[in-house]
């Protein structure tokens, strides 16, 4: 899900993007309404995403964005890796976690929080609008990228983190859009019922709170 590029090209090209997402933009919003839309028919599962225009192979097709999130790994249960998974919100001496009990539309980035130490805190996007009911198909025909210049980000800086979601193979008007929800399992191993996520004991919860806190006053610091 990640990808170099060079370094003027992560922010400076997708800032109109960005106000679209956020709303701030409204044409640039009814441009990213036109290219896709939210669907239940013909689709491979529940609710999926249709392309309400032609793509050609590696053209853009819209940003993956919503809500910062972020996650840590926790421990493996048998083949599966379980995941800390929350918000920050705003506290009186800085952000505090507050931890979700599930990461339905969350897609990450693979870029860490600054001194957060290992095994890091990865940042990520909880999808709002259309995009976010992506279906997974191991015959993908779009991907989620991450064009960075970093593999570790300032925790104020975070913002700036854009998943872009652009076309694998040419895409029809009227297909749906799928990607690979992990490329390094095969299809058998990849068991949606099962969720990667857990809300962490008390230890957990203040060791974690501890290291945003630590995050933070660096941060500000340096």
């Amino acid at each position: 899900m990640t990808a170099f590029t060079p370094p003027e090209s992560p922010v400076s090209l997708l800032a109109h993007e960005v106000g679209a997402a956020h709303g701030s933009d409204h044409g640039n919003r009814r441009k990213l309404r036109a290219r896709i839309q939210a669907s239940t028919h013909g689709v491979v599962h529940g609710t999926g995403v249709v392309a309400k225009k032609r793509f050609k192979k590696g053209q853009f097709i819209s940003l993956y964005h919503g809500p910062l999130i972020y996650r840590i790994r926790s421990r493996q249960s048998g083949q599966q890796q379980k995941f800390n998974v929350f918000k920050l919100e705003q506290g009186k001496k800085g952000p505090v976690p507050r931890f979700m009990e599930k990461d339905t539309f969350a897609a990450w980035s693979g870029i860490f929080l600054k001194y957060s130490g290992t095994p890091g805190i990865e940042i990520g996007r909880d999808a709002v609008g259309p995009i976010r009911y992506l279906n997974h198909s191991k015959n993908a025909n779009v991907k989620i990228i991450t064009p960075r210049v970093l593999s570790r980000f300032p925790v104020n800086q975070c913002d700036q983190i854009l998943l872009r979601v652009t076309a694998l193979k040419d895409i029809a008007l009227g297909e749906e859009l799928l990607f690979d929800y992990d490329p390094g399992l095969p299809e058998s191993e990849i068991d949606f019922t099962l969720s990667t996520v857990e809300k962490p004991g008390q230890k957990s919860a203040i060791a974690i709170h501890n290291t945003v806190r630590k995050v933070y006053q660096k941060t500000i610091a340096g």
